[in-house]
């Protein structure tokens, strides 16, 4: 057992999908526990969690602990330019829709910056106006930070999922249209030239002990940075479940990259309710 798997004792995987527990059960990292997400089946400090951002915030909300590592929603926005090939701007709620400039002419891309959201899907719009408008219309906090960036043409995108600042799996998840579900972890595309990107990325900035990184080719041929996403929130797609357990695990870390719940998301957390003798 590696020295991260030997600092818990399961691996709770928080979803309707039965097939994300099994894939990562393939892992024979650690016990891995299908878990519907309806209560706390687990308040001990040696169980780690694969879950959706707003179950992980009702588990804070419970136990008082918040174990989980994560980028940032400014992780993205900070990189280098070489990085993004593309101006990426953050800002707050508040901000963008009391006017705040944005320095963004033409289409933009618009998301919620560390959250889904289903008042904001990730869109393009036709300028920072309808950004602003689409951004006050979602229902979100004042707080929330919204990314904003200029329009890119993706042609195939991949996630890499990287350890204390290296890739250690990579997977295809959409290439011209075709989403990752259509490939068998056999036949998926190949991912050399991502993994190559990912990992220079990686080596340059100061992450978290886990996460992961979404990274695309464009029609032009340039490699980009997409965004990046809590390791214990994000689909492991073909990657390689061992690489993803392990990933997992160390993103549940304590340091400067503890994340930070969304204003929103702790606004609306509920605590869970305790199944006896958890």
């Amino acid at each position: 057992m590696s020295c991260i798997a030997s600092r818990f004792d399961q691996l709770r995987v928080v979803s309707s999908a039965r097939w994300l527990a099994q894939d990562l059960v393939a892992a024979q990292v650690l016990p891995v526990v299908h878990d519907l997400g309806l209560d706390v089946r687990s308040r001990s400090p040696r169980t780690a969690w694969w879950a959706p951002m707003r179950f992980a915030s009702r588990l804070v909300a419970t136990t008082g602990r918040n174990p989980f590592a994560a980028p940032g929603p400014h992780f993205t926005a900070g990189l280098d330019r070489r990085w993004t090939a593309r101006l990426v701007m953050t800002t707050t709620v508040a901000d963008l829709t009391a006017g705040a400039h944005v320095a963004l002419d033409g289409p933009v891309h618009v998301k919620p910056a560390e959250l889904k959201h289903s008042g904001l899907p990730a869109q393009v719009v036709t300028d920072t106006g309808a950004a602003r408008a689409a951004v006050a219309a979602a229902g979100l906090d004042p707080g929330t930070v919204v990314q904003l960036s200029k329009v890119i043409d993706p042609v195939a995108e991949f996630r890499a999922f990287v350890r204390h600042g290296k890739v250690v799996t990579v997977s295809a998840y959409l290439v011209a249209g075709v989403t990752w579900d259509a490939w068998s972890s056999q036949d998926a595309p190949e991912a050399g030239e991502a993994a190559r990107f990912a990992a220079d990325v990686a080596a340059s900035v100061a992450g978290p002990d886990g996460y992961v990184l979404d990274v695309a080719r464009t029609r032009q041929g340039a490699w980009v940075v997409l965004e990046a996403n809590p390791a214990w929130s994000s689909n492991p797609y073909h990657c390689d479940p061992a690489a993803v357990v392990t990933t997992v695990l160390a993103a549940h870390q304590q340091g400067a990259h503890r994340w930070r719940i969304d204003p929103w998301l702790q606004r609306t957390a509920r605590p869970l309710p305790v199944c006896e003798g958890a």
